[in-house]
């Protein structure tokens, strides 16, 4: 696959009895690749579909009545010849594939109305959807296909419903679903520290409300609470999740992601940037700086050595 580009449609459990029809169009329009049928775990269907739409639809709530609770399809396909082009989509213009988008609403229009066929319509939500239902890059998956095996059933909640396995497995995520950096301690990603050491994540994100739901606090986010209680290896770790334009100069954030780097795959503040934003957080965020603050300065920057400046 060179300009082709990989999609996926998703058959939700209420639309399934018309799934023949279904496939039939979707293989006249695009190759199918694979098919999956996944089930989510009954108790936490609510929180799959929260998690993976990006909004608060709990158990028995309208969409999970709407689209069903049990076992669902997704079909990959692959679009030979993409085309990209405008259309409406909830009053607002926006620019997506053209062929998935319209294929999409005549499936759904076929359905009875509504959004019991899921399919997106441009590559970055195909990278958010694929991680998230399957666990695997686009590029992962385009590197090891070969063949298309039909209906191959698996039991998975989305990737983080139960807490993240590592700090890789959640960055590996997150790399996939959206854009961030990590503000400072990038070099300290791993459980043991925080639990020692009692301190958070701090992460600049394009999109706030996206990266927490994919972070999977519900509560925190439903309180607003400041910090997000992330579960990985059966650890609680804070999380403080900065929005784009809220914290620093926008042009200064806008640089951040423009020069950011990646080690371990986590992407992070090159060095000069790092110390300059956390000379800002140490002055602006307190009105004292604090000790710690110093003293990070001084062993990471090496300010403040041989009392070059006071505080």
């Amino acid at each position: 696959m060179k300009k082709e580009e990989l999609h996926l449609f998703i058959i939700w459990e209420k639309a399934r009895h018309l799934e023949s029809q279904i496939l039939e169009k979707i293989e006249s329009n695009f190759e199918i690749l694979q098919i999956y049928d996944i089930s989510w775990s009954p108790y936490l269907v609510g929180f799959n579909y929260t998690r993976f739409y990006g909004q608060k639809l709990p158990k028995n709530s309208h969409k999970a009545k709407h689209c069903g609770s049990g076992e669902f399809k997704l079909i990959l396909v692959c679009d030979n010849t993409p085309v990209y082009g405008n259309r409406l989509r909830y009053k607002k213009e926006v620019f997506v594939n053209t062929k998935m988008f319209d294929l999409k609403l005549e499936l759904r229009a076929l359905t009875g109305g509504g959004h019991r066929i899921h399919g997106t319509d441009n590559v970055s939500e195909v990278k958010h959807d694929l991680m998230l239902l399957l666990g695997i890059t686009v590029d992962n998956f385009i590197k090891n296909y070969s063949e298309r095996v039909n209906d191959i059933k698996i039991n998975r909640d989305l990737s983080g419903t139960n807490g993240w396995k590592s700090f890789q497995e959640l960055f590996n995520t997150l790399n996939e679903c959206q854009e961030y950096v990590v503000l400072r301690n990038q070099e300290n990603l791993y459980e043991d520290y925080y639990m020692a050491n009692k301190g958070d994540v701090d992460i600049l994100v394009k999109n706030k409300t996206e990266a927490s739901y994919i972070l999977g606090d519900l509560n925190g986010i439903e309180e607003n609470s400041q910090h997000l209680e992330v579960a990985i290896n059966n650890k609680i770790v804070l999380f403080e999740v900065y929005q784009y334009g809220s914290i620093f100069f926008q042009k200064f954030e806008s640089d951040m992601f423009v020069n950011k780097v990646k080690t371990n795959e986590v992407w992070h503040l090159n060095k000069e940037m790092e110390k300059i934003a956390y000379i800002y957080h140490a002055l602006l965020f307190n009105s004292k700086v604090k000790l710690k603050h110093i003293a990070n300065l001084k062993k990471n920057f090496h300010l403040f050595d041989n009392d070059q400046m006071k505080l």
